[in-house]
């Protein structure tokens, strides 16, 4: 992705980063000492649900929709002046990516709209923003939870690329991410919010939001292929979200706990999604 102002965004993102508010992957590393023994380290204070003041929630929704704004225009070439709505209604909505975006570029620009012109009604609740919205001229009103505002930065930080948690993943652990966190964002906006732009995003089956909370991460894991299937020690299909990663051929694999089959394999064909390669 080649922004418009490289340095600029660079900036933006230093400043998020800086930040305890982003919601990372936490991770708890874990060694195998046999096939059935795990010892667990490192511990992790998520500091990412803090409440915030009112002129926090100001300055953190101008400098979010700042940087969605940034990337919409970039990704489509676009002028940075040309008007808001038109950016939005031109955005593509064939993949689940682009309808994730697009459905949280119209959420923030409704946020920012409020708070730059509405700011007094929209903060009357200590928990959550009032909206008032002109979707196609038609006037609505909705409830975002004040949370909402962490997890719209932690998609479009996600989006961007940069690091979600203290391990390299693959893209498809990040791909799956955006849609657990869309789900996320989705719960903390009242049922009133029904932009054509509302898309229903599924997770694959056996992840789910939760997972990306916490995980474990294993490098000693070991690996062996049989006929079309690979085993990943230990046998057994782990009862919390862990990634395992393993070397095959040089290349290096993160394979999570939940695509395992219940004696801990996964098919030949389905192992390759999981390739560090794919990060590029």
């Amino acid at each position: 992705m080649k922004f418009q102002d490289e340095e600029y965004t660079q900036n933006m993102y230093c400043y998020f980063a800086s930040h305890k508010w982003l919601h990372k992957i936490e991770y708890r590393n874990i060694s195998i000492l046999d096939k059935q023994t795990i010892v667990t380290n490192d511990t992790y204070i998520d500091a990412s649900d803090k409440i915030f003041t009112s002129m926090d929630n100001v300055i953190q929704t101008i400098l979010t929709f700042d940087l969605y704004d940034q990337f919409v225009t970039s990704l489509y070439d676009d002028s940075d002046d040309e008007y808001f709505r038109k950016k939005r209604n031109k955005m593509k909505d064939s993949t689940d990516e682009e309808k994730m975006l697009k459905s949280l570029y119209a959420l923030i620009l409704d946020l920012r709209n409020n708070v730059v012109h509405n700011r007094k009604s929209t903060y009357k609740n200590s928990d959550s923003m009032q909206v008032q919205s002109n979707e196609d001229k038609k006037e609505c009103s909705y409830c975002v939870e004040y949370s909402a505002l962490n997890w719209l930065d932690t998609f479009i930080i996600t989006m961007l690329q940069y690091p979600i948690g203290d391990h390299i993943l693959s893209d498809m652990h990040r791909q799956i991410y955006l849609k657990a966190i869309y789900n996320i964002i989705m719960q903390k906006v009242s049922k009133a919010f029904k932009f054509k732009t509302k898309y229903s995003i599924l997770i694959p089956n056996n992840f789910s939001e939760s997972s990306f909370k916490l995980r474990y991460y294993t490098s000693n894991s070991k690996c062996s292929k049989k006929g079309n299937k690979f085993y990943i020690s230990p046998n057994k299909k782990a009862d919390w979200p862990v990634d395992y990663e393993i070397n095959l051929q040089n290349q290096t694999y993160i394979i999570p706990s939940e695509i395992l089959s219940e004696d801990g394999t996964i098919s030949a064909n389905k192992i390759d999604s999981w390739s560090l390669k794919n990060n590029s």
